[in-house]
């Protein structure tokens, strides 16, 4: 009996069945296989900092420039399956712009207990502009996104004056009184009981101080562009 059927013909279903299976195997890893998350470039760096297995997971990330409710929301889901969350009750996400430090308070935080709740502490983006469009014409400043408040030092009538504007508009300003340490000028709280006072480093951020030493730091803002 004829072979109906050439080399030929056997090579090009040879070629089809590679193909078909190069395709299966994509298949499987683009569908089965789950792919890790990219984390956005605003991201520049996550660390778990608690892990106790199946009852709760802590991590703190670190950002280079303020996000809104939005982006924190869809930043958390990414962190909750790179990190896997599902196999944890709750998982915990502290955020913080570079150069906070921790445990003073953080910008935001996700966390899943069971659900996904995001709280904004700090300043957003949306928030400063909102203080500027009050008449707010400080050219430096520095943002205290523990507090959540824009912070300035002014001059007024011979006087320096510490001054904080709130979110909503509302403004505290403190006298404050002079006192000279080598090169540094210290921005004392007067009356204050706590021994508070101020000082701007060489990297121009505010430093804040208190009879126990050094507090925490706030950034000078990098948009400062009033």
């Amino acid at each position: 009996m004829e072979n109906k059927y050439s080399y030929k013909d056997f090579l090009d279903y040879k070629v089809l069945a590679i193909l078909f299976f190069i395709g299966l195997v994509s298949y499987l890893v683009i569908k089965i296989i789950p792919k890790e998350e990219v984390l956005p470039s605003y991201v520049s760096s996550v660390r778990k900092y608690k892990d106790v297995p199946r009852i709760n997971l802590s991590l703190d990330v670190r950002l280079s420039e303020r996000i809104n409710e939005i982006e924190l929301q869809n930043l958390a889901y990414i962190i909750y399956k790179r990190y896997n969350g599902a196999a944890y009750e709750k998982v915990f996400i502290d955020y913080l712009i570079v150069g906070m430090t921790q445990d003073n308070g953080a910008y935001a935080t996700s966390h899943f207990n069971p659900n996904l709740k995001v709280t904004i502490y700090g300043l957003s983006n949306d928030n400063i502009t909102y203080i500027k469009s009050d008449g707010f014409s400080d050219r430096k400043y520095w943002i205290d996104d523990g507090l959540g408040v824009i912070i300035s030092i002014k001059r007024e009538d011979g006087f320096f004056y510490l001054f904080k504007y709130f979110k909503d508009l509302g403004v505290d300003k403190k006298k404050l009184q002079l006192k000279f340490k080598g090169a540094d000028t210290l921005y004392v709280i007067k009356g204050s009981t706590g021994g508070e006072y101020y000082k701007i480093n060489s990297a121009d951020d505010l430093e804040l101080y208190d009879d126990q030493g050094w507090v925490y730091t706030m950034i000078k803002e990098k948009t400062n562009k009033l």
